[in-house]
């Protein structure tokens, strides 16, 4: 896996929970979500148009099947994960729990996406869910929640999976289906605002917070999600998302001065390691093979 690739999408998605927080401060959760998915869609459109010229026709020419393939997955990528997030912490549900609900979704993607997963590589991924769980325990913000709030959490993870997966299943190339994944979204959100109040006060942290929302989160880092996704198997690329909350929890502490215990850093090195070592999993096993046949 490009090591930049990873590093530069898990600093991009990392980053939106912060801005999320800071956004919420001054829009309530429908607003936010609809000018977030307008306003991605409307940069990615003009991106492709100008500097993708060739894919943007093409993305405009796709069959109907496809168009409503590559919208299926907007919606479960964008619009189900998007919104049953949101809402799940709308009613109640603490960003430790949340975070080991979503830290199911390695654990889940081989299943799902139908690729082989060694028991070496199955054992890694339990053991990374478990050292995700220990680092969220360790930062005490476990919270009840509601039953609505823990179902939210579920839709979340069922969405994210489900969309990463059937992204490598349709068959069309990215660049071409992408538009219509985030039309799909911004269509879902749309409406939904036209039957919802605006809330929403325009002030600096809200300008800055949903302008960093469209161009770094929703356009930057899932378009480099979506190329890691063509170059890569979905579990590996899945892996990446035990090391999300890890760096959420470090810019806590910068930020806002949020103390981690040691409980916290063993279980962030349990996720660091296994996830390592299980991106690397191929080339280990390839290398002992070799041996074996040299001994």
């Amino acid at each position: 896996m490009n090591a930049v690739a990873a590093l530069l999408f898990l600093s991009m998605w990392s980053s939106g929970a912060i801005f999320v927080k800071l956004g919420l401060m001054s829009s309530s959760v429908w607003t936010f979500l609809a000018i977030r998915s307008i306003g991605a869609m409307i940069v990615l459109t003009i991106v492709w148009a100008i500097w993708f010229r060739s894919d943007f026709r093409a993305a405009l020419k796709l069959p109907p099947r496809a168009i409503l393939w590559a919208v299926g997955v907007g919606l479960l990528l964008q619009a189900g994960y998007q919104g049953a997030y949101f809402l799940a912490m709308a009613h109640g549900l603490s960003p430790g729990t949340l975070t080991i609900i979503l830290g199911a979704q390695p654990l889940l993607m081989p299943w799902v996406a139908r690729e082989k997963t060694s028991w070496a590589g199955k054992a890694l991924l339990f053991a990374g869910f478990f050292g995700l769980v220990l680092a969220v325990v360790g930062t005490r913000e476990l919270g009840d929640g509601s039953l609505l709030a823990l179902a939210f959490g579920a839709v979340a993870l069922v969405a994210i999976t489900a969309g990463t997966a059937l992204q490598k299943r349709i068959g069309v190339d990215i660049a071409r289906s992408i538009l219509w994944q985030y039309l799909g979204s911004a269509l879902i959100f749309g409406s939904v605002l036209t039957v919802t109040d605006w809330e929403a006060t325009l002030n600096t942290s809200f300008v800055v917070s949903a302008t960093w929302m469209i161009l770094v989160v929703s356009v930057g880092a899932n378009v480099l999600l979506l190329y890691m996704l063509a170059q890569h198997q979905a579990a590996k690329i899945g892996v990446l998302f035990y090391f999300v909350p890890i760096i959420t929890m470090i810019g806590e502490h910068y930020i806002y001065g949020t103390r981690q215990g040691a409980q916290t850093v063993i279980g962030a090195a349990i996720v660091v390691l296994s996830s390592l070592t299980f991106a690397k999993l191929d080339f280990l096993s390839a290398r002992s093979g070799l041996r074996s046949k040299t001994l």
